[in-house]
């Protein structure tokens, strides 16, 4: 089904793209009056960040990534070295592509995407193990409900 391969295509793309963006090229720091240190770990040739990672005691506690013209592309909170907490990432135009929560590595809770317009994508939810669960549902860009499957359909 033609859905099922987006899903995939959209999961493995944000995956790739995160890890993909998390070379390291240059370190500038700046403290910050909360107890972390913002790291510049990657900059644009204009020197403006391409990707600020934020440490508190020795942990990295979030990593942003920006596109050549500033604007956030993602952004995803850790904990010891694994995923944990909110994850997002965005459109060009700012407007957000998708959003969800980690828990010590493993997805948990609420999941959604969006259309470059702004109308959801897919909405779904991962339970307590990382599995998704309940209801998932797909919209076309006007934001039509086209189809419902249950989460244990539903490869990640």
């Amino acid at each position: 089904m033609k859905f099922k391969n987006a899903e995939k295509s959209a999961w493995f793309l944000s995956c790739l793209c995160f890890v993909c963006s998390c070379g390291s090229v240059d370190h500038t720091e700046n403290k910050s009056s909360a107890g972390t240190t913002s790291i510049i770990t990657s900059e644009w040739p204009d020197g403006t960040a391409r990707r600020i990672v934020e440490v508190a005691q020795g942990d990295t506690v979030s990593i942003s990534i920006f596109d050549a013209g500033g604007q956030l592309t993602k952004y995803g909170e850790w904990k010891n070295s694994k995923r944990h907490g909110a994850s997002r990432a965005f459109y060009p135009n700012g407007t957000p592509w998708s959003e969800h929560t980690y828990r010590n590595g493993t997805q948990i809770g609420p999941y959604q995407t969006w259309h470059p317009n702004g109308n959801p994508f897919i909405i779904g939810h991962y339970d307590e193990s990382g599995n998704p669960s309940g209801t998932w549902q797909f919209f076309d860009q006007a934001g039509a409900l086209i189809q419902e499957r249950s989460g244990e359909s539903i490869q990640p």
